[in-house]
């Protein structure tokens, strides 16, 4: 099941990660959720300086038994989409993924 915080003054708690590094566009904040209300499959996603992304949903959406999936889509991965992205990790911890994300910018272009 996934562990929610509470709230910090009505505020969401960031999720402390190292972003890679160029990032151009961040959507989204990396945050522990707070309510069911969070946990969306749209919930974070960054733009790397190759215009690849690196991209958070929770599936199914709105479901504390449902896992955090991380993927990788863009120019030169499969077709470029989203649904033909590489999945990094899948989880029910947020600081999980902060981990995969943080690490990922230590990685030697592909």
């Amino acid at each position: 099941m996934i562990q929610f915080k509470p709230l910090v003054d009505r505020k969401h708690q960031l999720v402390p990660f190292d972003k890679p590094p160029g990032v151009n566009v961040e959507l989204g904040c990396l945050c522990y959720p707070s309510s069911v209300s969070d946990l969306d499959q749209d919930y974070y996603a960054c733009q790397l300086p190759d215009e690849t992304w690196l991209d958070v949903g929770c599936y199914p959406s709105y479901d504390e038994n449902g896992v955090f999936i991380l993927v990788h889509f863009g120019p030169g991965i499969g077709s470029g989409s989203f649904d033909d992205g590489i999945t990094l990790i899948e989880t029910q911890n947020i600081d999980e993924v902060a981990r995969v994300i943080s690490e990922f910018g230590e990685r030697p272009p592909c």
